[in-house]
């Protein structure tokens, strides 16, 4: 499992898949600069929640421990969703996408680089993407989690199986990977309203960490009907802004 941030440990386990999201009503999706090309440097403050915000720098490459570097868009975040989410419904892949390049942005500018496995993201499974998995990135392209001026460490994990409509797992429910623990439901939560995930440092202090994904419930959201903005808000609070160059019309 990966770092949390502040560079705590959190206790081993299955693989984690790190989401945050969750955006506000008023949707932001800023307009990225590639101007100057791709770049890492850290992204400029962002004004108050729900206004339009400035663009964050964009890598177009990932240095990935004992893979190589990799282009971000059409090669790492393919992979990535299809080894951690492959035959989830479309609206997940993309929640998915959103969550994974998310969580690749938060190490990049935290520590460099981003680490092959359950540890942080899993890039190598013997699985290659298929049309649907480079879909699912190209009609999020660029987009990221950002809350209160930071790009979010946007936890995920498998999660219970849900049996109700609603997607949110009970207690009967099926937790093959003893993670449900993991998962936050802050749909319509705002602030320091919401839950936060012990798969990081919880305190109000600690924005970064605005809950976690459920991947089998994603799946559940998007068989019902939600779209991924809105998956993405189940899990991390409707205060969750996107924000990257303007969505593709898909």
């Amino acid at each position: 499992m990966k770092t949390r941030p502040f560079e705590q440990r959190e206790p081993a386990g299955p693989a984690l898949v790190r989401l945050a999201l969750g955006a506000p009503r008023g949707l932001v999706i800023a307009a990225l600069a590639l101007a100057f090309g791709c770049v890492g440097p850290e992204p400029e403050p962002e004004p108050e929640i729900g206004l339009l915000h400035q663009a964050v720098a964009a890598y177009c490459s990932v240095s990935v421990s004992g893979v190589g570097t990799r282009d971000v868009e059409e090669d790492y975040l393919p992979h990535v969703v299809a080894c951690e989410n492959s035959a989830a419904s479309f609206e997940a892949l993309r929640a998915q996408a959103v969550a994974a390049r998310s969580y690749m942005y938060y190490k990049l500018e935290t520590a460099g680089s981003v680490r092959d496995g359950t540890s942080d993201q899993v890039y190598s499974c013997g699985r290659a993407p298929g049309p649907e998995h480079y879909e699912a990135v190209r009609s999020t392209s660029g987009q990221i989690l950002r809350y209160s001026g930071v790009t979010v460490c946007s936890f995920y994990v498998a999660g219970a199986i849900p049996s109700a409509s609603s997607c949110v797992a009970s207690g009967s429910d099926r937790d093959p990977t003893g993670t449900e623990h993991y998962v936050t439901y802050n749909d319509g939560r705002t602030g320091g309203g919401i839950e936060q995930t012990s798969l990081g440092w919880i305190s109000p202090s600690n924005t970064r960490n605005r809950g976690c994904m459920s991947q089998n419930g994603s799946d559940c959201l998007s068989d019902g009907g939600r779209t991924y903005e809105e998956i993405l808000r189940f899990y991390y609070g409707a205060d969750i802004t996107i924000d990257g160059h303007a969505a593709t019309e898909y």
